[in-house]
């Protein structure tokens, strides 16, 4: 994992996002788009669903969406996912992506081995 968050931090653009493009690369928007976060149990390593499992992303610009949140003050430190679920078009089967990402303690800095 190389994306730490601190307890409290509000997410934008920039931070939890994806782009999609067509076949040739050029930049596309989704017939359908969501995401749903969850928090990776550090002895079972299962996942636990946080919230709705089909969150709808900001569209600032054509094939960009990002996660729009703030992390809990008290969300337990530890390992995230976020999971994207895309359709290209009203027929295409349903893609997905996977980020993964930390959550640190707002006490502890962020000047630690993570980049």
């Amino acid at each position: 994992m190389s994306v730490v968050y601190t307890q409290g931090e509000l997410l934008g653009r920039g931070d939890l996002d994806i782009f999609l493009s067509n076949s040739v690369g050029n930049p596309v928007n989704a017939f359908a788009i969501s995401y749903a976060l969850y928090y990776v149990d550090p002895t079972s390593g299962t996942e636990v669903l946080i919230g709705d499992a089909a969150r709808t992303p900001v569209n600032p610009s054509v094939g960009e969406y990002y996660a729009s949140l703030q992390i809990p003050s008290n969300a337990a430190p530890g390992d995230y996912r976020i999971r994207w679920l895309f359709r290209e078009t009203s027929i295409s089967p349903e893609e997905g992506a996977v980020q993964e990402f930390g959550v640190v303690s707002d006490a502890v800095t962020t000047s630690s081995t993570y980049t």
